[in-house]
């Protein structure tokens, strides 16, 4: 059995195939379809940085 992986952006998982499946308060549940099965990753979204005005 393989874990639940853990990004810290969106752009990172995307690139490894994961699609968002749920917003939460601390980031987004991932998964990606494996054929007839799905994985699960995390991202986790730095609120300090997440809050922070565009420069």
């Amino acid at each position: 059995m393989q874990g639940i992986r853990i990004f810290t952006s969106l752009d990172e998982a995307r690139r490894e195939g994961f699609a968002i499946f749920e917003k939460t308060e601390e980031g987004y549940v991932m998964r990606r379809d494996e054929g007839g099965r799905f994985a699960l990753a995390l991202v986790r979204i730095d609120r300090e940085i997440a809050d922070r005005p565009a420069s």
